[in-house]
């Protein structure tokens, strides 16, 4: 018989070649038709949660293809494993005897970094199936990566501890101890590495983010280590040929500072990750201040809410740039949503402003007329923004901004009392 097998890479020509048997074939080569099959389907973009009941004919055929998948299981490679897995999470399928019996007859010897750090990440990308792995997998695994990790690339250890800190929160739902504490052992070691190697500059700024989500994500208190990264990113954005993305990627991830804990160590440790996250929107928004122009709502809305979030303190210049990039944005109706942040972040520079002006009018009149160029600034679109989201935005969504509101009103009503020669623009009533 001549069985016909398509070309084993997705990317590539399509071609085709034949493999001449008698009444038997190699189960390596029903592997390799399994492993293309499964890749195949994974291709034309479609996910069981797309619709409450897929056909029978895909589910027939992800049936066939896992029965035969657990046919030849000893004849897996490594490689393989991983291409079935994100497969399988790439359409959000999950078969349980397949990810048992996979992870239980994985050839960890002949396991490299890139094949490992794939699988985990293919567990990750579909967290229903974390359920159905041995905990074996874990510690055997944990046990081969931390023998090679050495061996591995960048790009490997970057998908490695955000994988990880995945992993970590779906089992923490399953109260699956042993696992936890074999993983948490293995991220550190991970990460261990990486500070080794982050100092040779081997990350991109790709890679160095998503080791901050990783740690973001975990809790990893390592002031040090934390601050390192930091400063590395500050270096690679500034060579990355996609610097904008980078940096509005990284103000994304960064979270609210939470120093209300009584242990003083663990509070200056956090307090150190904080003043670290400030310093890089700082450098940020230096960064981004001469690209103002041609930034979208959503990505306007990402800068304001990392200064909300994180209190940071923005220049006058950039201040005056941001307000004029809404004023051009809000003819064009953009989403209530993305107008949130923005909206709370020049109610608050504008009460900032006006506090400056009172406290400059006798000893430094330049500072006064800049704070109250600022001021005028500020109010005006924070006026305008505010009109928009009570006519636009739901009752809930104003709570917060109806408080700040109020502090506004006070410092409005403080400015008239300021002699109007340093005023540009006498204040709306």
């Amino acid at each position: 018989m001549i069985m016909r097998i398509p070309n084993a890479s997705p990317s590539g020509i399509i071609s085709n070649f034949e493999t001449k048997c008698k009444d038997y074939f190699h189960p390596r080569v029903f592997v390799y038709v399994l492993r293309n099959e499964i890749a195949k389907i994974a291709r034309q973009n479609w996910t069981f949660e797309d619709v409450s009941k897929p056909s029978e004919a895909l589910v027939e055929n992800l049936m066939r293809i896992s029965c035969g998948l657990l046919t030849c299981s000893n004849y897996l490679k490594p490689q393989t494993v991983a291409t079935v897995f994100l497969s399988f999470a790439k359409l959000s399928f999950v078969q349980q005897d397949v990810y048992r019996v996979l992870c239980s007859e994985l050839d960890f010897e002949n396991a490299n970094p890139k094949s490992l750090s794939l699988i985990y990440n293919a567990i990750c990308k579909n967290p229903k199936s974390i359920q159905f792995i041995p905990t074996e997998f874990w510690s055997q695994s944990s046990h081969r990566i931390e023998s090679i990790i050495h061996e591995s690339k960048p790009q490997d250890n970057a998908t490695f501890v955000k994988s990880i800190a995945g992993i970590l929160v779906e089992l923490k739902a399953t109260n699956d101890q042993p696992s936890q504490i074999v993983l948490k052992n293995l991220y550190i070691k991970i990460l261990q590495d990486a500070a080794n190697r982050i100092e040779q500059d081997e990350f991109s700024a790709f890679e160095l983010t998503c080791i901050l989500q990783s740690t973001i994500g975990t809790k990893h208190q390592d002031s040090q280590f934390h601050l390192q990264l930091i400063n590395k990113l500050m270096s690679s954005i500034g060579n990355s040929p996609n610097a904008i993305d980078q940096t509005l990627r990284v103000l994304d991830i960064l979270p609210v500072p939470n120093l209300s804990i009584p242990n003083k160590e663990k509070r200056f440790i956090r307090r150190e990750i904080a003043r670290a996250n400030k310093k890089f929107v700082q450098w940020s928004l230096e960064q981004l201040q001469e690209h103002l122009e041609s930034l979208d709502e959503r990505e306007l809305d990402t800068i304001a809410a990392v200064i909300n979030r994180l209190r940071v303190w923005s220049s006058d210049h950039f201040a005056i740039k941001f307000a004029q990039q809404w004023q051009r944005i809000l003819p064009l109706k953009p989403n209530p949503q993305n107008t949130i942040h923005a909206l709370g972040y020049f109610l608050r520079r504008y009460e900032s402003s006006v506090g400056r002006e009172i406290a400059f009018q006798e000893t430094d009149v330049k500072c006064s007329k800049m704070a109250s160029h600022v001021s005028n600034e500020c109010g005006k679109i924070g006026e305008a923004l505010l009109l928009y989201a009570q006519e636009h935005c739901q009752d809930r969504m104003l709570k917060r901004i109806n408080e700040v509101v109020n502090a506004v009103f006070v410092c409005r009503a403080n400015r008239f009392s300021l002699p109007y020669s340093f005023l540009e623009k006498t204040p709306s009533k």
